[in-house]
């Protein structure tokens, strides 16, 4: 089974998909370090098209050339992709598009506690970017 979802980003990310006439870039370094940070698995060797695979499924990231302005999931398998997808989507400040539907997937609200986590980890990220960098 195959399934396709494009995450996009959108200046209030509350439009319909129908109204959506302008996007806002991905940084491609944030997309592989979100991709990296969840499944450090990940062949990101084609910065453009990055692949991980699972024990029962595939994942193809396209993010294209620069500008990104969608990224597109490809998922080949039995995996359930709603936990990928709903951190990706609060990693980067987007929403997925069903293709199969043409719906919003909707993302649950963490718990306060998984938020104070999601900024740790950013924080931690962050930090560790600049110690290495020094």
């Amino acid at each position: 089974m195959s399934q396709d979802f494009i995450l996009i980003r959108t200046p209030a990310n509350d439009e319909a998909f129908s109204d959506i006439s302008d996007t806002v870039p991905f940084n491609r370094r944030e997309v592989i370090e979100a991709v990296r940070l969840r499944h450090p698995e990940t062949n990101c060797h084609d910065e453009a098209r990055l692949h991980l695979v699972m024990e029962d499924s595939s994942i193809v990231f396209t993010l294209g050339s620069d500008p990104i302005r969608r990224i597109t999931l490809t998922v080949d398998g039995e995996a359930d992709p709603t936990t990928l997808i709903s951190y990706l989507c609060t990693e980067l400040d987007c929403r997925a598009l069903n293709t199969a539907t043409g719906q919003f997937v909707e993302i649950k609200q963490d718990s306060g506690f998984s938020r104070a986590q999601h900024f740790r980890d950013r924080v931690m990220r962050a930090t560790n970017r600049v110690t290495v960098g020094t």
